[in-house]
């Protein structure tokens, strides 16, 4: 089969100190590696085309999360939006972007397009909803609307439904075409080893 996908880059953010964290970048073997943002709080980079030229993260400051487009062969670094409390971009679907956004102290998921500035709520809950990815015709996002938390969709037509039957506490989720890969707690021990798959 194709070895092709190893030609990609991985980005993650590195903790280093006290409100001090780099973004590297880096081949899928993390022999090569290469700071491409440092200086502050640095994380939730997302890649932000499929050439992988550009990548957005959120820089946390003392008034507040800023989130950034970077180039990283240029250095050229833009500001994209401005929010209070938490501010990560989960998924990148050309110029639209699913924010998790918790402008009201919970997160909820939103849908932001950098073309013309619209941001539109995608959620509306008084609990978790973070972690949103476009799946097909529709969104699917990580809530804790049975108390735990579990893989939820919403489809075009506005309805919220369970999307995954199988196992607790899915922490995260990300969607391909019409594939998921989730991460899931396979027993059911509140205070005692749990295996997760």
């Amino acid at each position: 089969p194709s070895i092709k996908w190893m030609d990609k880059f991985v980005i993650f953010a590195r903790y280093l100190n006290a409100r001090v964290s780099e973004i590297v970048v880096c081949d899928y073997t993390l022999t090569y590696q290469k700071v491409v943002v440092k200086d502050g709080l640095n994380i939730f980079p997302k890649w932000a085309n499929r050439e992988q030229t550009e990548l957005y993260y959120t820089k946390f400051l003392e008034k507040g999360p800023i989130l950034y487009k970077y180039n990283i062969f240029t250095g050229q670094r833009s500001r994209i939006f401005d929010s209070k409390g938490m501010l990560i971009v989960s998924d990148v679907q050309g110029d639209n972007l699913l924010l998790t956004l918790a402008i009201d102290e919970q997160p909820d998921i939103y849908l932001f397009n950098t073309k013309n500035r619209s941001l539109q709520q995608i959620t509306k809950y008084s609990g978790i909803d973070v972690n949103g990815q476009f799946y097909e015709d529709g969104i699917i996002f990580i809530s804790d609307r049975l108390g735990y938390p579990n893989v939820y969709l919403k489809d075009k037509s506005g309805g919220v439904s369970r999307f995954v039957y199988h196992g607790r506490n899915h922490i995260s989720v990300s969607a391909y075409k019409n594939l998921v890969v989730l991460s899931s707690r396979e027993t059911n021990k509140a205070f005692d080893n749990n295996t997760f798959n």
